[in-house]
């Protein structure tokens, strides 16, 4: 076992139930801040499939009930485009996720986010004003 492997399971040790390995080389990312949206969604990722034990798919993901704001995107389209955005980052066919990408994908975690587990404390979530949600 890689001592990155060890060290992360030592960090969070729910990451040794996952079906996926979280641990082999990222291409590099466009930018810093593309970066660290696809680690934050890699986490969000993590710790949803640990605590609920769902791997999201286009089978498993359940829809999208969060607000709309103005997204150009249906519900089932906003549904799509973050399973494959997580399909992407779990391959590590990309290291980082656009602005755009990380934006809506952090909202549906927000909206499909077990209401008994705790929500990441580094991680802004997402509250939606009323104006914009409507």
């Amino acid at each position: 076992m890689s001592l990155r492997r060890k060290v992360a399971l030592m960090i969070c040790p729910e990451l040794a139930d996952l079906p996926y390995d979280f641990t082999s080389s990222l291409p590099p990312a466009k930018s810093a801040e593309e970066a660290s949206d696809g680690e934050r969604l890699r986490r969000l990722d993590r710790l949803y499939t640990a605590a609920t034990g769902v791997v999201l798919t286009a089978r498993t993901a359940p829809e999208y009930t969060g607000p709309m704001y103005k997204w150009r995107f249906s519900r089932a389209q906003i549904r799509h485009r973050v399973v494959a955005a997580l399909g992407r980052l779990r391959s590590r066919r990309q290291n980082g996720a656009g602005r755009v990408t990380a934006y809506v994908t952090v909202n549906y975690f927000a909206a499909i986010w077990p209401a008994d587990l705790e929500w990441p404390r580094d991680i802004p979530r997402p509250t939606p004003n009323k104006k914009e949600a409507a």
